[in-house]
């Protein structure tokens, strides 16, 4: 693993080593399969992005850890990481990414028998599609 994570030289930028350690992530995740790995380099780049106060690069990495967490079936993650990444994709409008996040969040929900919960989820997730079909009518259908 430590072949993947780049070094961090004094020329780059905290905000260039967080998209490396999000690019090593998504290799990890999409072409290894390897979504611990994938988890841990989306973590540190959630905090790289946090220091370096890049908002779209907080919810990217947030964004990949909720998939590669779904992946790995580490649900626990999925809720405790669901709510900080519904706070970043309302804050920068990535409406269509809030509503695949709350599907998550129901699916996980439905898993621990919270029907009640999951179905209120769904209907956020329906809603913050309608916003993303409203913001791009390109995208739809």
């Amino acid at each position: 693993m430590n072949d993947l994570i780049p070094m961090q030289p004094q020329t780059n930028t905290v905000a260039q080593y967080a998209q490396s350690l999000i690019l090593a992530g998504e290799y990890c995740a999409y072409q290894r399969h390897d979504h611990k790995k994938a988890i841990r380099l989306f973590e540190r780049a959630y905090i790289a992005a946090g220091r370096a106060k890049n908002i779209d690069l907080e919810f990217r990495s947030l964004f990949q850890l909720i998939q590669s967490s779904f992946a790995a079936e580490k649900h626990s993650a999925i809720l405790a990481n669901g709510g900080k990444a519904e706070y970043l994709a309302i804050k920068t409008k990535n409406y269509g990414e809030l509503a695949h996040i709350l599907r998550i969040k129901a699916q996980v929900l439905a898993t621990f028998g919270f029907c009640q919960e999951s179905a209120r989820e769904l209907d956020r997730a329906k809603r913050f599609a309608e916003f993303a079909a409203d913001d791009n009518p390109g995208l739809s259908g």
